[in-house]
Order: structure tokens, then sequence, then C-alpha cells
């Protein structure tokens, strides 16, 4: 009888899950809550049902008239033409929104939100980086901390800048969004610069940012105030050129005078310098502070209403001699040059406009070219060739022949280290980088010597740091009318070789179809010739040095003398060779008078200072007074002649 019970107790079990899984109900309900309906349902069946409000309406009106109908049926009919759907998994009827393909598609569909991040004091931080989560799709901050974005309600935002916890924020169906940033508790202990002294960065209550020297390191810049750019909120760095020496501008928070400098004040090493800040070595600075509010800058006065930058060079730290090199070689490009019309284009676009212009007055007109009363509604008879499709003519591309591939060297070497009572770091650097326009440089030479230490109750150091640079400029942002080089290129005609074929350059496009017949072509210089027969080359010297004497009076008491000062002097040469004629058709291709000129600029800063300090701990407390007098002075020199 055994095999018969195991057979027969496997059919029950059978019997029972068909059971379970064909459940029928009989409901007639008509126009009843659904949570009626639902209740008598579960009544029935002993199935519970959860739902949330959002996607059930429990008080909506239904009417339900089935009779031994199968469980999944009647569902289906009870919320026919509704968004609801329905799972059943272990006794129990879960109600979830339908996954209607339109819907999601539209849900799916990116739409812009805007923002805006600041840093814990409430300041707009530039340069911070917004992205979408798992992607590469983002956007950095602008001037006022703000960004814009396409994204859709799925999708996280990640918010990171140097030094500050990044964020993740859910989009969801905000459209905008106000982000604070927090400041990375490590960063928290690193020591800055606050004028005359160091402090933690926990114990500062004023407006400062700060970058450390691995945040500039084996970067590619010219002027180390590149390196500010997008790291430190609410300050400005602006580019106002393409030279190759950088032409950099800072702002700290925006421009504070509409007549007066917005320049912050820069001091190095504890001196104060107001020229000569590109013949500073970047791999020198070991940290930069910026005193943006008027309470961390107020020590200097209104020297510093604009903002202060501290900078503090490298010292010796390894108690063995460490000597290190890096340098880099890199090339660059334009990345994207203007479309312009090739000689054959422009031939056609030139005769259709002395075509239309000699129809706009004598509308039906037929005079053949040459035959037209205007000289304006004739069209150069250098043209005919071009506009008859002749191969092989000339087709001068002008950016190709003011633009190249330019290059940039540096080297560095330093030597540090530290003994018993003297620690030193001395440096050289050599940098050039061309410029993209062609007969445009930028040359530097640099030293410095940086020596400290401290014997007994003394303390004492000098620093020193002398450089040279050489600048190679051209007139690179004017209009075509002041012989600005790109302008020139970019209007002037294709149809004109660079060249004569005696080697000499060609200025046919300086007013020839204006002699004789007017045609009324803009009369442009050949912009290669101005960039060849034309310099201007400033040579810059600066010198920076600093010695200071401390002496420790008794526990907490120090008091420091130093004097510092600064020079600075540029000598700027300009020359015009007479082989370039002045601008228009009646000098064409006349030889001009030869031009020279030379000016000459000379500064000097020097200061003195005394320093008395009492600093103490007590427990959780801590007290720092400062005394300081300083003598400053700045007498300066300039000439020129011609």
């Amino acid at each position: 009888m055994k095999p018969f019970r195991l057979l027969l107790a496997a059919v029950l079990l059978v019997a029972s899950v068909t059971a379970v899984s064909a459940q029928q109900v009989t409901v007639r309900l008509r126009q009843v809550k659904l949570v009626q309906v639902l209740d008598e349902i579960s009544r029935q069946t002993g199935y519970a049902f959860y739902h949330s409000r959002p996607t059930v309406d429990p008080d909506r009106i239904v009417s339900l008239d089935v009779t031994d109908m199968k469980l999944e049926t009647a569902l289906d009919r009870l919320f026919a033409g509704t968004r609801i759907g329905y799972e059943i998994r272990n006794q129990k009827i879960y109600l979830v929104a339908k996954n209607d393909p339109q819907n999601e598609a539209t849900r799916q569909q990116p739409r812009p939100v805007k923002g805006q991040v600041k840093d814990a004091a409430g300041e707009p931080v530039i340069g911070a980086t917004v992205v979408v989560k798992g992607t590469t799709k983002g956007a950095s901050t602008g001037i006022d901390g703000g960004f814009t974005l396409d994204v859709t309600p799925d999708d996280v935002l990640v918010v990171s800048y140097i030094g500050y916890d990044t964020q993740e924020i859910p989009v969801g169906s905000r459209t905008s969004f106000d982000i604070q940033l927090r400041e990375e508790a490590t960063t928290l202990d690193d020591v800055v610069v606050i004028g005359y002294g160091a402090v933690k960065k926990r114990d500062v209550s004023t407006a400062i940012s700060s970058i450390k020297a691995e945040d500039i390191a084996n970067r590619p810049i010219t002027d180390f105030r590149q390196s500010m750019a997008g790291k430190m909120p609410g300050v400005q760095v602006m580019q106002t050129g393409g030279d190759p020496e950088g032409n950099v501008m800072v702002r700290v928070r925006g421009i504070s005078s509409a007549t007066a400098g917005n320049d912050p004040l820069y001091i190095v090493d504890g001196v104060p310098m107001e020229n000569g800040l590109s013949n500073l070595n970047t791999n020198d600075i070991e940290s930069m502070e910026v005193l943006k509010d008027a309470s961390s800058a107020a020590i200097y006065g209104s020297r510093g209403s604009n903002g202060v930058i501290l900078i503090t060079t490298k010292k010796g730290k390894s108690e063995t001699i460490q000597v290190t090199y890096d340098g880099y070689y890199g090339i660059e490009q334009v990345s994207k040059k203007i479309d312009l019309m090739n000689a054959y284009q422009y031939a056609q676009v030139s005769k259709e406009a002395h075509d239309a212009a000699y129809l706009d007055q004598y509308p039906g007109g037929t005079a053949p070219n040459g035959d037209r009363p205007e000289s304006y509604m004739n069209y150069p008879v250098e043209l005919v060739p071009y506009l008859n499709g002749e191969p092989g003519l000339t087709d001068t591309d002008w950016q190709d022949a003011i633009f190249r591939t330019a290059s940039t060297t540096s080297h560095n070497i330093a030597i540090s280290g530290k003994g018993k009572h003297v620690n030193y770091f001395i440096s050289g650097n050599y940098y050039y980088k061309e410029g993209v326009i062609i007969n445009s440089d930028f040359e530097r030479y640099s030293f410095r010597m940086n020596l400290d230490g401290k014997y007994k109750n003394f303390k004492y150091g000098v620093n020193f740091s002398p450089s040279y640079s050489k600048s190679n400029k051209v007139n690179a942002s004017g209009d075509y009318n002041s012989g600005g080089i790109v302008q020139s290129a970019l209007t002037s005609c294709p149809i004109w070789p660079i060249h004569n074929e005696d080697g000499t350059f060609n200025f046919q496009g300086n007013g020839y179809w204006r002699i004789g017949t007017d045609y009324q072509h803009n009369e442009i210089l050949n912009p290669v010739a101005l960039a060849t027969l034309q310099s201007e080359v400033i040579d810059r010297m600066s010198m920076t040095g600093r010695a200071f004497l401390g002496y420790d009076i008794c526990k907490g008491l120090s008091f420091q003398t130093s004097f510092g000062g600064s020079f600075y002097g540029a000598i700027d040469n300009k020359y015009r060779s007479s082989e370039l004629p002045l601008r228009g058709k009646a000098y064409y291709d006349a030889p001009s008078n030869p031009e020279g000129y030379s000016s000459a600029g000379f500064y000097f800063n020097w200061l003195i200072e005394n320093q008395l300090t009492y600093d103490r701990t007590f427990g959780d407390h801590s007290l720092n007074v400062i005394f300081v007098q300083s003598a400053p002075a700045a007498p300066s020199f300039s000439t020129s002649w011609s």
C-alpha cells in the first residue's frame, strides 16, 4: 500500500497548488468605492492588497459584476481603462502603475535645469564641475556659480570641486538647484598664510581661498596666475589676449571701482609686487592664498581693497640634498579656423555683388562688364580667369599663411636641503613659448635662492630671485585699419599672392582695385608682411629680495625685523620697416618712412617692517596678537624716444 499512499499525496498536492493559482471570485457591486471591491475580493480569496495612494485612489467609484470568474480576469476587468496594473505574489496582490511606453518616453525626454553652486561662506564657486552620474555629460559653473544642463528625472547630478566634498543630487521633478559645497575634512588642518602669520584653515573665520604646489604642478602655463582659474571661489581669472606671455587679468569678487584700479595686491614672500608677475616661476611656488574680504585684507590698508594674493615660495625641507628636474615639450595649434571662400568662390560672389549694384540702379540693364555707368558696377578683369574656371590660379589661404604649429619648452632644476642651522632651496628655470601667429614668442630665464634657519633663539633668512624675459609681440587683436594681423587675414582677397615673383611682398590688396577704375574693394595690407616687416620686442628684468632676523624673547613672544624690495624694468622697442607701405590706395606699394620707437620704465619698491608677535594656546583656546610697523616706498622712472 505504500506506493498508493505516495501517489495519492502527490495528487492532493497538485490539486492544492491548482486551487491556489486558480482562485474564483463572485462580486456584484455597483457604484461603490474601489476599497469596498478590494475588501470583498480579499475576503473571498484571503489575499491582501498593497498599494499607494498616488497610484491608486481607493475612493474612486467603480462597479464590478462577475460570477465564478478567475481572479486575474476579474482584476483585469476591474482596472480596464486605467493606469493600474497588479502583481500576485505569496498571497499578496500589489497594485502598481502600468508601464506606458509613450509616457515613459516622455518622462525620459531631457529637459533643461539650472542651478547655482556656492561655498560654505555663500560665495559663488567658479569652475565647479556638474556632471550626470555615469555619463560624460556635464557643465562647469560660470562667474556667478551658475550652470544649465539637460537632464531627465531619473538622472543624478554629481557636483565636485577641488578642496570640497563631492555631492550627488537626484534630479526628480526639480528644475532648479541651490547647491552649497562643504570643505573636505582633511583640508581643515592645512596651514594657510593670512598676512603676517599662518594658522590652520579650521581656525580661519574670514574669506580666504588657498591652493598648494600640487594643485599647480606640471601645468603648461606661462603666467602663474593662470593656475588659479577655476580653483578659487570668488576669484575670476581672464586671459585678455592671445600673446604667448599670457596677458592675465585677475579680479577678486568682481570689479570694485569704475575709475580706479581693480588689480589685487600681490605679496611674494612678504614683498609687494606690482610689475613683472609673468617673470615669476610657477615651479617655485609652495602655496597661494587669496584674502577676499575686508577683514582678512584690512592689515594691508587701502592697498588691499581689491583683495590680496599671498605667494609663498618653496624652502628646503629634507635633511638630505634633493636634486629635482622637470621639463616638458608641447605643441599647440589653432583648434578651428573660420571657413572662408576660396579664390574661385570669391570671384563669383564679387561678380554677383557688382552685377547686383548695377541692376539695382538700372533694372533690366544689359550693359556688359566694363561699359556700365559707374565704376563700382563693374567687376575687376583679374576675376575673369577665375570665373572661367581656369585651373592652377593663385588661391591664397591667408589663415594658413599667418598661423603655425607653435612649440612650448620648459626646463626646471631645483636643489634643496635642510641643515642644522640653514635650510636652502635653489632653482633655475628656462621657458620658451612660440605664438601660433608667426614671429611671436616669449622667452624667460629665472633663478631663485631661499635661505632660512635658526640658531638658539634667533631666526634668520634671505630670499633672492632675479629673472629676465623677452617677448616678441604682434598686433593680433586689432582691426585691419590699425594693422591687426588676424582681421587682415580674414578680410584679404584670396586671389593675391603672398609674395611677388621676385620674392618681395605683394601689396595689391592695399588699394590696387581703387587706382584708375575704383571698384571700391577694401584696402588691406598683406597680413604676412604685417607680421614680418615690423616688430615689437619687450625686454623685462625683475628682481625681488628680502632679508629678515627674528628673536624669540620668551615663550609665545617674538620679534622680527625685515628689509625687502623689488626692482622691475621694461624696455619696449618697436620698429616698422620702410618696405611696409602705409595702408590705403594713396600709398599702395610705395615704400614708407621707417619708424622706430623705444620706451623704458623702471620701478623700485622697498619695504622695512618690524613685527612683534604674541602667540599662546590655553587648552582649547588660542590667542594671537600681532603689532606691525611698516615703512614702504615705491619710486619709479620712465622715458621714451622715437
